[in-house]
């Protein structure tokens, strides 16, 4: 990075060009960080656009049954809604960081959340014989938006099972601790390599091709995980070994409840 030549005083000269390098390098990371994110979209949107164009292509060239042409018109609807659905989720992610998208404050049953979630995991990985278990402490309520956090959970169910091959195991565990509440989802899945790690909450950041060949996904979800875990004045972090698995662990703050309240929340 372009840098100005910082005396060796310590006087306000040499404070005021520290200051000024701390600026130029903040606004290069900006810079760069626009550039891939351009870069990022152009790839996105630019493969279901090819895919689309093509297809429209075929059913123009010759002339086909009505049986061809629905077949082509339907997968051109699937790229439609990839597309739609790309667009909406950045908007959402664009709202969300100006401050547009208003974050509901109710008291919210994260027990019973996490168990209703729990039992729709165990139907998505039937299929697959992945075998999901919890341990969830009961009564731990929060104050947040119900919808955005069980958005945010489900992703990253979502995330285990399609992740962890068939015969493996998840294990949803939450529990209290002093004035917070530590959420940990781990799955004995393929796992993340140590490169890739610090960069799964990035928008359309997908890892190695090992670990997305086949699944289906537009490196959004987990961005917009993170702006929710963090909206509600709280942290996200994964830990994973390659061929061993994956722990995503949440840490958010707890409303007090008494037991009164506990019967009737």
């Amino acid at each position: 990075p372009v840098t100005i030549p910082e005396p060796k005083t310590n006087d306000e000269v040499a404070r005021l060009t520290h200051t000024l390098n701390e600026m130029i390098a903040r606004l290069e990371d900006s810079f760069n960080q626009i550039k891939q994110f351009t870069a990022d979209v152009s790839h996105e949107l630019g493969t279901p656009l090819a895919i689309l164009t093509g297809e429209l292509e075929v059913a123009l060239r010759s002339d086909k049954s009505p049986e061809e042409y629905q077949t082509l018109l339907i997968s051109a609807l699937e790229e439609v809604g990839r597309l739609s659905k790309v667009v909406r989720t950045l908007l959402d992610l664009s709202r969300a960081e100006t401050g547009q998208v208003s974050i509901e404050h109710a008291v919210v049953n994260l027990s019973a959340m996490l168990e209703e979630l729990g039992e729709d995991a165990m139907i998505l990985a039937e299929e697959r014989s992945i075998s999901v278990g919890s341990m969830i402490e009961p009564f731990i309520f929060i104050d947040g938006d119900s919808v955005r956090l069980h958005q945010a959970l489900l992703n990253i169910v979502d995330n285990a099972i399609k992740y962890t091959p068939s015969g493996g195991d998840i294990l949803m565990r939450m529990v209290k601790e002093g004035d917070r509440v530590i959420l940990r989802v781990s799955d004995t899945g393929v796992g993340i390599s140590k490169e890739h790690l610090p960069h799964i909450f990035d928008r359309f950041y997908r890892a190695d091709q090992a670990r997305s060949q086949d699944i289906q996904g537009n490196g959004l979800g987990l961005s917009i995980v993170k702006w929710i875990i963090e909206a509600h004045q709280g942290t996200i972090r994964a830990e994973s070994t390659p061929g061993k698995g994956t722990m995503i662990t949440i840490v958010l703050p707890i409303l007090e409840y008494s037991q009164k309240d506990h019967e009737n929340p």
